[in-house]
């Protein structure tokens, strides 16, 4: 890794850079683990993906559909007018417009580059100050989301407690 560089900034020879980590994003700085690979081809350039047998091999909780490895892409969902969660932890995360939530802690905005996180069991209220917004959110049904320690959030981000806001009291 070139010093002072968090990520190659540089293909050497044509080469694709390619980061694998074992963690998740949110793991201690001391348990984040990762590294980078050059590679003449991309690794999801492989053929397409044919079953084989499970054999003994069981999964869960993801077996009641086959989840397929190959390279996947998906257009953006219409626009919605209303989401409800009833029971998950939410992290969302704004790709076009900005997000003004309003959970029982307080309000908080969120707009691109930036993701918002509502505790389970926590009712809460979405508006739209652009009118349209559009993103991603991800229920969280297992371990709780913890804030990283100060240093590095995921493998070449870096975090600061500056970096972390908090609901505002209404």
């Amino acid at each position: 890794m070139p010093a002072g560089q968090n990520a190659p900034q540089r293909h050497p020879r044509g080469l694709y850079t390619e980061q694998i980590s074992e963690t998740a994003f949110t793991a201690p700085r001391a348990q984040n683990r990762r590294f980078w690979l050059y590679r003449i081809r991309l690794s999801a350039a492989h053929p397409a993906y044919r079953r084989i047998a499970n054999g003994l091999v069981r999964g869960t909780p993801f077996d009641e559909v086959e989840p397929p490895p190959n390279w996947l892409r998906w257009d953006p969902l219409p626009y919605r007018r209303i989401f409800f969660d009833a029971d998950g932890e939410l992290l969302i995360v704004p790709q076009q417009g900005r997000l003004s939530l309003a959970p029982e802690l307080g309000r908080i905005e969120a707009g691109p580059g930036e993701i918002a996180v509502v505790p389970r069991g926590v009712k809460f209220r979405l508006a739209l100050p652009d009118e349209r917004a559009r993103g991603y959110v991800c229920e969280n049904y297992g371990e709780l989301f913890q804030l990283p320690e100060l240093g590095a959030i995921g493998a070449n981000g870096l975090a600061n407690p500056c970096d972390f806001l908090t609901p505002v009291a209404l």
